[in-house]
């Protein structure tokens, strides 16, 4: 069976474009860079050396402030990390001084119920020693929190968080988000959506 010279050029070039892809591939996953995949994207990020080794120790505990909406909120992002490493994580303690690696300080409780004008500001410190979140309101460690959950990368057979310095804080009053169902293919019996 005689094969074309189109085929042969066909086959050739794919095998050229195939060798280096899977290098490149290698190579990138073997060197521990940092890529910012963050959404929303913070206000400012600053990437430094290092890293942050998540081991089963793991706990979070509040320094400042302390309420049932932070605490649900601590509880979900070490649900989330859990989830997302496989790692039988220690439950948060309640104050971070008893050895928690990700400390979290709140000022206050905010609005009772959020507005455009809730302070949603954080910043997220990331070393290889600790995690450290600072937020005005719990609203504020909600985000920052969330974005710890988003910084976790995995490295071969260990996870880790990139040492960052993150300040984030909404660029419009109102954070929301609009999923347009008509873009989306839903089954018959789902109803919810715009009748």
């Amino acid at each position: 069976m005689k094969i074309s010279p189109w085929a042969q050029f066909l086959v050739r070039t794919a095998i050229a474009l195939a060798i280096p892809s899977t290098s490149f591939s290698q190579t990138a996953s073997s060197s521990a860079v940092f890529v910012n995949n963050l959404m929303p994207q913070p206000v400012s990020l600053t990437a430094a050396p290092g890293r942050f080794l998540l081991t089963r120790q793991f706990s979070a505990g509040t320094t400042r402030f302390n309420s049932p909406r932070l605490d649900d909120a601590i509880h979900e992002a070490m649900r989330q990390l859990r989830q997302k490493t496989g790692l039988a994580l220690a439950e948060q303690s309640a104050s971070a001084g008893a050895g928690s690696q990700l400390t979290i300080a709140v000022q206050g409780a905010g609005e009772e119920i959020q507005s455009v004008d809730e302070d949603e500001s954080y910043t997220l410190s990331v070393t290889t020693t600790g995690v450290h979140l600072e937020a005005a309101t719990v609203v504020g460690a909600i985000r920052g929190l969330q974005t710890l959950v988003q910084l976790v990368q995995s490295s071969g057979s260990e996870y880790e968080l990139p040492a960052v310095s993150i300040r984030d804080s909404p660029r419009f009053p109102w954070r929301g988000l609009m999923i347009d169902c008509g873009r989306h293919f839903e089954p018959v019996d789902v109803r919810d959506c715009g009748a």
